[in-house]
C-alpha cells in the first residue's frame, strides 16, 4: 500500500467529523510503549480496521501483540489514541479535533 491508497481510505473511511474507536492491545512492563489499534463501524454496524492506513499515511510502526493490527505509540503521560487521532486529523483535514474517538 502506499500513502495515497492510505490517504483515500482515511478520507472515505474517517471522514471528518466522525467517530473512531480506540482498543489498547498491549502495554509494555514499564508503560512506556502502548499498542493501540483504531477502529471504525460501517452504518450496519460492521467493525473496520483503520490501523494499517493509519501506519502507512502517518509513518508509524504497525504490530501485531495480539493478533490484531496496532499502532505502536511509545512515551507516557499523554493518552495514545488523542495522540495518534489529533495528528491524523491535523495532517489529513488541517484540523487537529477533526475526528472524535472513545476508548474500548
Amino acid at each position: 500500500m502506499d500513502k495515497l491508497i492510505a490517504e483515500e481510505g482515511l478520507r472515505r473511511l474517517a471522514p471528518e467529523g466522525g467517530q473512531l474507536y480506540a482498543v489498547m492491545r498491549h502495554v509494555s512492563r514499564s508503560g512506556l510503549t502502548r499498542h493501540v489499534s483504531i477502529i471504525g463501524f460501517s452504518k450496519e454496524g460492521m467493525p473496520y480496521q483503520l490501523s494499517g492506513y493509519i501506519s502507512e499515511y502517518l509513518g508509524m510502526t504497525m504490530t501485531m501483540p495480539d493478533g490484531y493490527p496496532a499502532l505502536k505509540v511509545s512515551g507516557c503521560g499523554f493518552d495514545a489514541a488523542d495522540h495518534i487521532l489529533r495528528w491524523l486529523g491535523g495532517k489529513l483535514y488541517g484540523n487537529d479535533e477533526a475526528l472524535s474517538y472513545h476508548w474500548l
